[in-house]
């Protein structure tokens, strides 16, 4: 038997949610639910939506969705940057593209109550350059202007759709100092996570709680205990050394 499963789809910062130096916050989502749920993080670094949407049917066939309880796609940071980089991607068909990532869930049998959206994190110019240095890469940048209008198309789908919606762009946008939410001016630091988590984790336990009517401590009881896969294992293994006896 499978556990149910918690969907983690974006990009860098995704894939380092559980990077345990810095942008550990899906260690910390883990942590709480781990004993209930699995976590799968599928995080690409550099991706924007429209590679994104080029790998949602080798990711995810309507088999696999049917075995996830929250999806949380978190897309924009690379959408955004300025028009000489090549992750860009123009708002409108960043806008295009994001409505086909919803609309490939919807149609693969997961329900709005079951999505969280995230608006893409602000980041720290001057601590973005320096470790672009570091790389030997040249600068690149993005206006608070040209970035707020990718957390508007988030946020405009979500609200289309009604569904949950978690606002990192104005969270870390406010957030002083901004420079300590990240380890590199773009991707989170300790602070940065903690952000994160501390506004994701309570709509992740909400959601689950609500499904299951019941206490996300209590939810344990919700697969039998001789159906966890771990207790089937080890009587399988018993009952073939039994065998042999």
């Amino acid at each position: 038997m499978d556990y149910p499963k918690i969907l983690f789809f974006g990009d860098s910062i995704t894939r380092r949610a559980n990077d345990v130096d810095n942008g550990c916050w899906g260690s910390m989502i883990e942590s709480q639910v781990n004993n209930y749920f699995d976590c799968d993080y599928r995080g690409f670094e550099g991706y924007n939506t429209r590679w994104a949407l080029d790998m949602m049917p080798k990711l995810f066939p309507k088999a696999y969705l049917d075995k996830v309880e929250i999806v949380i796609p978190f897309y924009g940071h690379n959408d955004s940057w300025a028009s000489d980089n090549p992750l860009s991607i123009p708002v409108d068909e960043f806008e295009k593209n994001y409505r086909e990532i919803i609309k490939y869930f919807f149609d693969n049998g997961i329900d709005k109550s079951k999505i969280i959206m995230i608006t893409p994190t602000w980041f720290h110019l001057e601590s973005f350059l320096e470790y672009l240095k570091t790389l030997g890469m040249p600068p690149l940048g993005k206006t608070y202007e040209s970035a707020a209008q990718y957390a508007d198309v988030v946020t405009r789908i979500a609200k289309e759709h009604d569904i949950e919606l978690l606002d990192m762009f104005a969270l870390s946008h406010k957030y002083e100092p901004l420079k300590d939410l990240f380890c590199d001016g773009v991707h989170y630091s300790r602070n940065g996570a903690k952000l994160m988590f501390d506004n994701l984790f309570p709509i992740i336990k909400r959601k689950i709680e609500a499904r299951y009517n019941k206490p996300l401590d209590d939810i344990r009881h919700a697969v039998s205990w001789d159906q966890r896969p771990e207790v089937i294992a080890a009587l399988e293994a018993r009952a073939m050394a039994q065998k042999k006896e």
